[in-house]
């Protein structure tokens, strides 16, 4: 049962972060073009924007069919071949201006990540939640996603504690959170308890329905006979 469980829920996993990473890339890059104006910060801006474009086209050229043996998908893989995009992303890294800096790096451990390069995504991942000069918002994404990427094989103690952190951020990180936490209930064998939590998802308001959907799954699939 519990591998029935840990395989539906990973069909969602990688959706999430993609999702949470977009959302904070597309936030971010806006506000920092309205708020500098020098020739670094343009140049900074125009590299990354252009790996986003090149990766999309990746994207929509390859698709995201996973590699039957090694698991990472056409598009990353497809990046990981791609000079042209690898050095707009180190190039943006390597200027070392402010946030789209950091955005850069948050999509070369998205890739990493999709890629199978677990080491380096979580390496990247925590190197930006523990830099003190990034913005807290983008610290608490990288957060959640190093949890997110091991929620199957990290020291369960480390993982609840910085998810507990982000659940009293508010509002915001509650139904994402609160659903890592149950999946490491599950991991545990703590059924009921991931039930409970699971069940708690059901009545939130303001969470997203692809949160709520999967919490009904999971339900579902607990209760299953094993």
């Amino acid at each position: 049962m519990r591998k029935r469980v840990q395989s539906l829920a990973g069909r969602y996993m990688s959706a999430v972060a993609a999702l949470l990473v977009m959302l904070v890339c597309s936030i971010g890059v806006l506000s920092w073009n309205a708020s500098r104006h020098t020739k670094l910060a343009r140049e900074a801006t125009g590299s990354y924007l252009m790996a986003l474009q090149q990766i999309d086209r990746l994207g929509n050229t390859n698709g995201h069919t996973p590699n039957e043996h090694t698991g990472a998908s056409t598009k990353s893989t497809a990046f990981n071949n791609n000079n042209g995009v690898a050095a707009l992303l180190n190039r943006v890294v390597a200027s070392g201006v402010g946030g789209v800096s950091t955005l850069a790096k948050m999509q070369q451990a998205a890739l990493a990540a999709e890629s199978g390069e677990k080491t380096k995504a979580l390496a990247l991942w925590n190197a930006i939640q523990a830099n003190s000069a990034v913005a807290p918002a983008l610290r608490d994404v990288a957060s959640f996603l190093w949890c997110q990427q091991q929620i199957d094989t990290g020291d369960p103690a480390v993982l609840r504690s910085r998810l507990f952190v982000l659940l009293n951020k508010g509002k915001a990180w509650k139904g994402l959170v609160t659903e890592e936490l149950a999946l490491l209930d599950i991991r545990e064998g703590h059924r009921d308890a991931a039930r409970q939590k699971l069940a708690s998802l059901l009545t939130l308001e303001n969470i997203p329905d692809g949160v709520r959907h999967r919490a009904q799954m999971l339900i579902q699939a607990l209760n299953a006979p094993a």
